[in-house]
């Protein structure tokens, strides 16, 4: 791994054990064998975790897992799991029972943990909840196999539980569902293990027509911010060829890796293996909830007590047979021996216009409609606006708000609706390398006002999202890249009451964003003619005769100052870095100082006796000047990839006849 830790080189190892348990066991033991080993990173399965945990738990080296039954590792100081935490998500799935229903059947497999797991679980609410029976399903194989689901499918048609658990894997999970449907029934399903997008996938038709529930870290419709951010980067260009969760996961092994040579370094003084396994484990242990955060490209890091990823799991819900699912009404928030209860508000934004866009200030004004549903009667009032720009007086946000409805329930909604206008000043943050050729991110985003009164946000599907917006002298990008809501978890460390102790507060940003290409027609018309018809002037001076050639240095010194003229008649953006535009200029006064310095080069040689010197002279002038020109429209168009494509297998009359429409 380039950099090592501590000038010490890395070797990262890869083995495979190709989903075999006998050879999971193996690989760990030989791993274990390494006398130069400081960490193991690996494993999803908790069926062959159990295999190996009591091993790696003894041995004390740091193991980073993505197993997600924290019972199993809770007691091992060096064992961690970067998915969240199981003993949570029984926690969310316990009280959302005991909230909305009075019974439950329970159907698993019979080779799942979570069976006894989430049966004790109930054990505190069974005043409120009645667990009417658990039915244990055998393998697929097995010749009870079938028996067993239609004695789960009969008592569950007698006995009509308001919900039923089941946690049977993928393909039994299915099974199920297809014999409810078979047997026209609707009672809600909670997966308790398993994806509920596979299973419907596997039905083939056999539609089912009652509500779904899953637990899952991300919120429908939304994109990880900070992928967003980094798939508009060159250097993270290849991960466009991978759908989210891929990305994600490609994105949290690089932070894993940064995450332990951090923790590995700053040790003072050069460490044995084994004395370097005890530092890493008490500096991750120092990546408690509430102390530190390990700020990554995917997302923030930290642990909870029993060494799982501190993030909630969200209860998603699937509306009778539909095709997407949105997070419940109600999340639930493990938070010590308490549980918090966070309102879902149910929001979306139509915006009618962007104006005032002013990249030196990084701000634009826009003017929307924010629609805000909750059961729990949320509204606008209970957010901000975190990019809003504030005012120099009072340094209030400049942002208006009227509210302009408030409907009641309506049938299928999810609870009283408020309509709000809007119109405000927001902050953003333009990338000016390619101007006048850029595309820009324009975001509005949207926040709890209280980090202790959190409020999660469910937008609407892309298909519902407005789509029909007008940008002053901006072009909105066609696609689903090109109109997004991302999620981030803004973190904030702090100093606790005592100041002996980092406090941690969290809030949930959730950024509508569009993005847009800047209109270049009066760039064209006001730079690139301009700076065209002065390089044609120039250029064409190199063509005089010999004995005016005088004549010719003086119009073309004449180019070069309104070229620098133009240069500061135009607008100026306060950029860390030059712009294409810059570059443009800098080329065009190069050309221009080339045929400058040629042409005094051919009145020096005009003056031998032969001739051929000065004709060399103006043959490299004839010849150069549209070469390099030709190079420099080459390298704009390649930097300007929506350009490239307009502009692809196009001849050079056709090119400029784009090149004077173009934007």
């Amino acid at each position: 791994m380039a950099g090592g830790i501590n000038g010490i080189p890395l070797r990262l190892k890869v083995l495979n054990d190709e989903a075999d348990e006998n050879k999971t066991v193996s690989l760990v033991n030989e791993a274990l064998k390494d006398p130069s080993l400081i960490a193991i990173y690996g494993l999803v399965s908790p069926t062959q975790g159990t295999k190996v945990i009591k091993a790696i738990g003894k041995h004390k080296v740091p193991f980073i897992s993505e197993i997600s039954d924290d019972s199993l590792f809770a007691s091992y100081p060096n064992i961690f799991t970067i998915k969240t935490s199981a003993s949570d998500d029984i926690r969310a799935y316990t009280n959302f029972i005991a909230d909305n229903y009075t019974s439950t059947i329970f159907i698993g497999a019979a080779d799942d943990r979570n069976v006894k797991r989430y049966r004790e679980a109930l054990g505190p609410v069974e005043d409120r909840v009645d667990l009417i029976s658990i039915h244990r399903l055998p393998a697929r194989n097995s010749p009870r196999y079938d028996r067993a689901i239609k004695a789960a499918i009969a008592e569950i048609k007698e006995k009509k539980p308001g919900i039923i658990s089941l946690s049977a894997g993928i393909s039994r999970a299915t099974d199920v569902l297809r014999q409810l449907a078979i047997a026209g029934l609707d009672i809600p399903v909670f997966f308790v293990n398993g994806r509920i997008d596979y299973a419907k996938n596997s039905l083939q038709g056999n539609l089912y027509f009652g509500d779904l529930f899953e637990l899952d870290p991300m919120t429908p419709n939304v994109v990880n911010g900070r992928l967003a951010k980094l798939l508009r980067q060159p250097d993270f260009d290849r991960l466009n060829a991978l759908d989210q969760s891929e990305a994600i996961r490609a994105l949290s092994y690089l932070d894993i890796l940064s995450w332990l040579k951090e923790a590995a370094e700053n040790t003072g003084q050069p460490l044995t293996p084994g004395a370097m396994r005890n530092h890493i484990v008490s500096r991750l242990l120092a990546y408690r909830p509430g102390r530190r955060v390990f700020h990554g490209l995917a997302r923030d890091w930290s642990f909870t007590d029993s060494h799982s990823r501190a993030q909630l799991s969200l209860i998603r819900w699937w509306v009778k047979a539909s095709d997407r699912p949105v997070i419940w009404k109600t999340q639930y928030k493990p938070d010590g021996k308490r549980v918090t209860q966070i309102p879902v508000a149910y929001f979306s934004i139509d915006v009618m216009r962007i104006v005032s866009v002013d990249s030196n200030k990084k701000s634009f004004d826009a003017e929307f409609y924010a629609s805000v549903a909750s059961h729990q009667n949320v509204g606008l009032e209970r957010f901000e606006f975190a990019n809003a720009m504030l005012s120099q007086d009072n340094g209030s946000p400049l942002i208006h708000t009227r509210q302009i409805d408030g409907s009641p329930p309506a049938v299928h909604s999810h609870g009283k609706r408020r309509l709000y206008k809007v119109s405000g000043s927001f902050r953003f943050d333009p990338d000016l390398t390619r101007y006048p050729f850029d595309q820009q991110p324009f975001t509005i985003s949207v926040q709890a006002r209280d980090s202790t009164l959190p409020v999660f946000v469910q937008p609407p599907p892309a298909n519902l999202r407005d789509k029909n917006i007008f940008i002053e002298g901006w072009r909105l990008l066609e696609g689903s890249n090109n109109s997004y809501i991302g999620f981030d978890t803004s973190t904030v460390t702090l100093a606790d009451n005592h100041m002996t102790n980092q406090e941690v507060v969290n809030f949930y940003n959730y950024k509508f964003t569009w993005i847009a290409k800047r209109l270049t027609f009066n760039y064209y018309l006001r730079v690139i003619i301009p700076l065209a018809l002065i390089v044609l002037v120039a250029y064409a001076s190199i063509f005089m005769p010999t004995a005016r050639v005088e004549s010719a240095v003086a119009i073309q010194v004449t180019a070069l100052l309104s070229t620098i003229a133009l240069y500061f008649s135009i607008p100026k953006f306060n950029s860390a870095t030059a712009t294409l535009s810059d570059r443009i200029f800098v080329f065009t006064e190069g050309m221009i100082v080339l045929m400058i310095v040629s042409s005094i080069i051919r009145v020096i040689v005009s003056h031998f006796k032969s001739k051929i010197p000065s004709r060399l002279v103006m043959a490299f002038q004839a010849i150069t000047v549209p070469a390099l020109c030709y190079l420099m429209v080459r390298y704009i168009l390649i930097t300007n990839h929506d350009a490239g494509a307009v502009f692809a297998g196009k001849s050079i009359k056709e090119m400029i006849v784009l090149l004077i429409g173009f934007g």
